[in-house]
């Protein structure tokens, strides 16, 4: 019988999308109040290149930002993050539609995986009514390994140079 344990840290990581510089400036400060200091950043990806879907409730011209954060933390801060994200989107939300969009997750050595309150086949509960999905998982010499429901951004060359910049953080730990 395996006992349960204390796992070790994770690298906290966020990805923003908007369409106001100004709202994302705030979204990265308020990331920053939660998370600290960020270790790596790749800025501004077209994300309406990628996907029109969010284009309703956002508009058009969606940049995306995603963040891999210095400082280690429980798994456990998912689930409570999560729930502050959404409430900043709520805040900045206008006729009921969000201006910004903030995915929060972790990296370890072997996974990336994000935060949702949408439950799906693929996902799990974490509490307070969120869940969590592995989205990519990583093997042997930092090949990024996708799911049938990995989201095509995350796949993109400089977001996966990220993840494992994050993951060999993750390994240090």
């Amino acid at each position: 019988m395996a006992l349960a344990k204390k796992y070790p840290f994770v690298i906290p990581f966020c990805a923003i999308m908007f369409c106001d510089n100004i709202l994302y400036e705030k979204a990265l400060d308020f990331l920053k109040i939660e998370l600290g200091e960020t270790a790596k950043l790749v800025e501004n990806i077209d994300f309406s290149k990628e996907t029109d879907y969010y284009d309703g409730e956002m508009g058009e011209n969606i940049k995306k930002t995603y963040i891999v954060f210095k400082n280690p933390m429980e798994r456990e801060f998912l689930s409570r993050l999560k729930i502050k994200t959404n409430e900043f989107e709520q805040n900045f939300a206008k006729n009921k539609k969000r201006q910004i969009n903030l995915d929060p997750g972790y990296i370890t050595k072997d996974k990336f995986v994000l935060a949702s309150a949408k439950d799906y086949f693929h996902r799990i509960s974490i509490g307070d009514g969120i869940f969590a999905e592995v989205t990519v998982h990583f093997a042997a010499n930092d090949k990024i390994r996708r799911f049938s429901w990995t989201y095509a951004d995350y796949l993109l060359e400089p977001v996966r140079e990220l993840l494992v910049f994050g993951r060999h953080l993750a390994n240090k730990l």
